[in-house]
């Protein structure tokens, strides 16, 4: 992955996914990708540098709150990171993994690792979306118990703070659409 350059990532503050998709077709910015979907109101694009560039003042005119450069060195998560997946494959298909003995929620499809998939979800994960937001939702859902407990490993919050937005926007939905 970090052989593959040319590119970049922007975060995209305040717009839904399907605005923000329609925003991006409209423009003719067909280059870029929705890298990381990480809440309803957060989502990181990825692509060519001068896109970015040129994307991020239209998309705050058609109301994104912020529009903000990663501090990446390329377009990770996203069909500009096909190659290096591809150049991975052989190392990934000649490896054995170890029966899973506790659920794993893959990012590309935001649901449990399945034994025999477990090598092509590790390939997929590089050249698709983190489905985060749709990944905590899953594990939210799931059987873990009433309330999953998280940590944060390493530094920063970034993590929790999405998650609780997450949690917040769950809430604001539920009780929009009344008891059941």
């Amino acid at each position: 992955m970090a052989g593959t350059g040319g590119g970049g990532m922007s975060a995209v503050i305040g717009l839904p996914e399907t605005q923000l998709r329609f925003l991006l077709l409209r423009a003719g910015f067909g280059s870029l990708d929705l890298a990381n979907l990480n809440t309803p109101g957060q989502i990181v694009l990825a692509g060519p540098v001068e896109d970015l560039e040129e994307a991020g003042p239209i998309l705050e005119d058609a109301g994104a709150r912020a529009v903000r450069r990663l501090a990446v060195s390329g377009p990770f998560h996203s069909r500009y990171m096909a190659p290096a997946a591809e150049r991975l494959y052989p190392v990934v298909a000649a490896t054995r993994f170890a029966p899973l003995t506790v659920p794993v929620v893959a990012n590309a499809t935001a649901r449990p690792y399945e034994q025999e998939r477990i090598g092509d979800l590790l390939l997929q994960q590089i050249h698709q979306p983190v489905r985060w937001c749709r990944t905590m939702e899953s594990i939210l859902d799931e059987e873990y118990g009433p309330e999953p407990e998280f940590t944060e490993i390493g530094t920063g919050t970034v993590l929790t703070g999405m998650l609780r937005q997450i949690r917040r926007e769950r809430g604001a939905a539920v009780g929009a659409a009344g008891p059941r």
